[in-house]
């Protein structure tokens, strides 16, 4: 397991002339359960270099025998774990197997004991990490990366989150990192190592894990889920813009165990279901994670390209340039005081694209502030603020670096 997993990002960083994309992985949630099709998930592979895997522990069953197959591959280089699964909490009838129904949780007194560091709630997550520890993260070599999210899609408040990793810290092994997971947006926790995005975000982040879960990929040969879901044809763009994460994970819905686009049966017991990938879905995905792994170009960047905008004056982050995540979590952007003309149109720029336009909100401060609908971590590395003057010859050009460290938590 590594000791400092976040310098994988480095490999993806697009600094030479050709590299591959090494961060795609496999969201077999059900890996577990004894209807999965261990053969052909695992033969499906054979032409991939770089397995992860990430699956939902106890929730399909409790056989192991194909995840230490996989674990067991030369190969394998990641493995994310979700303990329980925040999601069944908010089923109209909880499973009564899964870790926080079995003990009598629901939504308002797990986040009511987390907030109070109740001892019991405390010691359950550490023995079910005690024992996961035990029988799966154990087995795994030093050169493989180990994942620990402690709830699957969770509405804990930072706080309650915070407490939680404070408590299951001394129990994690060396090596592994804790992963905070929420339904929705970041919820603002400050001490998990890792913040993981579900569904489709355009763009992926140093320090992340995305998943599609949700999401579903929509093939020539079978749609995806009604209302919410990801063409193959734009999987090859998707892992370009998520080639910054620290793991991307393709996610279909077979992996859940059901196949209807409407995903009726949802709520039948997972350990029942048998609709998981056949050869030819498992097959599918593979191919397109084989492609990134082979056939993509990284431009090089260099101070000539880096941005290709014409009369454009580059500045660096100057004092008083700032991004900011608002409580709607939407970014707004406040440029420095010496800018005290307001300017005509602000966009931010990605390999000498327009990515994102801006709305002007106000003059605060001094300063002059513009917002952005996108979600703050959505923003790639290396992006150029454009911000243009109508009376001016020269417009100004912001080369932000690192978007998501210089975003500011208000």
């Amino acid at each position: 397991m590594f000791k400092c997993l976040i310098s994988l990002v480095l490999l993806f960083l697009p600094i030479v002339s050709f590299a591959q994309i090494t961060n795609v992985g496999v969201a077999y949630y059900g890996i577990q359960s004894n209807n999965w099709d261990c053969d052909n998930s695992f033969n499906s592979l054979k032409g991939v270099n770089n397995i992860h895997v990430a699956f939902l522990y106890k929730t399909f069953g409790m056989n192991n025998d194909c995840l230490f197959k996989f674990m067991a591959d030369p190969r394998f280089r990641s493995l994310e774990i979700h303990l329980t699964n925040g999601a069944g909490l908010r089923k109209a009838s909880p499973r009564w197997y899964e870790l926080l129904p079995a003990n009598g949780y629901n939504r308002a007194s797990l986040e009511n004991a987390l907030l109070t560091r109740n001892r019991k709630v405390m010691r359950m997550f550490k023995r079910e990490l005690a024992i996961v520890n035990k029988t799966i993260l154990s087995k795994l070599r030093q050169d493989q990366a180990c994942f620990v999210s402690p709830i699957l899609e969770h509405d804990l408040s930072a706080q309650a989150f915070d407490n939680l990793v404070r408590a299951l810290r001394p129990t994690l092994l060396p090596g592994c990192l804790i992963v905070n997971s929420p339904d929705g947006p970041d919820n603002g926790a400050e001490l998990p190592d890792i913040i993981e995005h579900h569904s489709a975000p355009p763009y992926g982040c140093p320090n992340c894990i995305n998943d599609l879960d949700g999401m579903d990929i929509s093939f020539s040969f079978r749609s995806g889920i009604a209302g919410g879901s990801i063409s193959e044809k734009n999987l090859p763009d998707f892992m370009i813009n998520h080639r910054m994460d620290v793991v991307n994970f393709l996610w279909i819905r077979e992996d859940n165990g059901y196949s209807v686009a409407s995903l009726s049966g949802a709520n039948e017991d997972p350990r029942s279901r048998n609709e998981f990938p056949t050869w030819q879905l498992f097959s599918a995905v593979a191919e397109y994670i084989h492609w990134a792994e082979t056939q993509f170009e990284v431009p090089k960047i260099t101070p000539r390209n880096k941005r290709s905008l014409n009369n454009c004056s580059l500045h660096n982050q100057s004092k008083g340039f700032e991004m900011v995540r608002n409580s709607s979590f939407t970014t707004t952007i406040r440029f420095p005081d010496k800018f005290t003309e307001q300017f005509d149109s602000v966009e931010i720029y990605y390999n000498g694209k327009s990515i994102n336009s801006l709305n002007f909100l106000e003059f605060s401060n001094g300063g002059q502030l513009w917002t952005s609908p996108e979600v703050p971590y959505n923003f790639p590395y290396h992006i150029v603020i454009h911000a243009k003057s109508l009376n001016s010859s020269t417009d100004d050009c912001f080369y932000i670096k690192n978007p998501k460290v210089d975003i500011r938590r208000r």
